[in-house]
């Protein structure tokens, strides 16, 4: 029998990706071993949400600019995994902080193109 995830687990992983944002982009001090930890985090999240509003856009109009500024997130978020933290605090912490960005955009994208899609 193959696993599946019950209804809420998405809504489950939103939150989650929201508390590593939220404590990122609030957080001015933040411990070096935290932010190692969560910029950890961060880039797995925002490389899955690459993939997933990858997936969805794929089911839009290629005119939709719903569409075109989820793919312009994406290339957003690829540039920002492509580059590094940096060699010192405040470089690691602006890193982990735009990942943060990456992160929510994407996941507003991905939750603006759910609402669009057809209720089966």
């Amino acid at each position: 029998m193959p696993h599946t995830r019950p209804p809420d687990a998405e809504a489950l992983m939103a939150d989650a990706i929201r508390a590593v944002v939220d404590r990122v982009l609030t957080d001015q001090h933040p411990l070096p071993r935290r932010l190692d930890e969560d910029t950890i985090v961060l880039r797995a999240q925002v490389s899955e949400l690459v993939n997933a509003v990858a997936d969805s856009v794929r089911n839009l109009p290629s005119d939709s600019d719903l569409r075109k500024v989820a793919l312009l997130a994406i290339a957003e978020a690829q540039r920002k995994l492509r580059a590094g933290p940096g060699h010192n605090l405040d470089s690691a912490s602006r890193y982990a902080r735009q990942l943060a960005r990456c992160a929510n955009a994407l996941l507003h994208h991905f939750e603006a193109i759910a609402d669009q899609a057809p209720i089966p």
